[in-house]
């Protein structure tokens, strides 16, 4: 079966105040989107402390800063990382695409579940390799094999 992927930083928008951490190292940049994470976290969760105001989220500078850092994973460098490195980097880059896929979504689900094939099709290309969060949730994070986003990746393409 196939699927048409939606790379959500193919082409990312400028944001001046990303500009200052687009220079910053792989490890770096992930831990920049874990705290743009929070920072929106912090800004459009509702009181509930549940629901997320995505509407607002989508059109706030703060996500467009984020949409920014997501389009710098394209050239940063995931083979001079740790093991412990590539999965702090991976385990925050997951979150990011999380998020980034429901922002991107032209209607809001009762839930992620409703989403159809949201984990094959919801994808960040990384170092010029495109992962869907499948690839990263079950090739990576989990140390399974999976059929790949991209077949240019291997279990040893980091080795």
């Amino acid at each position: 079966m196939t699927y048409d992927l939606r790379i959500l930083n193919s082409s990312g928008p400028d944001c001046d105040n990303a500009s200052e951490e687009m220079g910053l190292g792989t490890l770096q940049l992930s831990k920049s989107l874990q705290k743009a994470m929070l920072q929106m976290r912090g800004e459009f969760m509702g009181g509930d402390g549940r629901s997320v105001d995505y509407g607002r989220l989508a059109t706030s500078t703060l996500f467009k800063h984020y949409a920014a850092l997501a389009g710098r994973l394209r050239t940063c460098t995931v083979a001079t990382l740790s093991e412990p490195q590539r999965m702090a980097f991976f385990i925050n880059v997951y979150n990011a695409l999380t998020i980034h896929g429901l922002v991107s979504l032209s209607c809001l689900p009762g839930s992620v579940l409703e989403v159809q094939y949201f984990w094959k099709t919801t994808c960040y290309d990384i170092s010029g390799l495109v992962f869907s969060l499948d690839d990263i949730e079950h090739g990576i994070l989990r140390g399974g094999l999976c059929m790949l986003a991209s077949p240019a990746i291997t279990p040893n393409t980091w080795a």
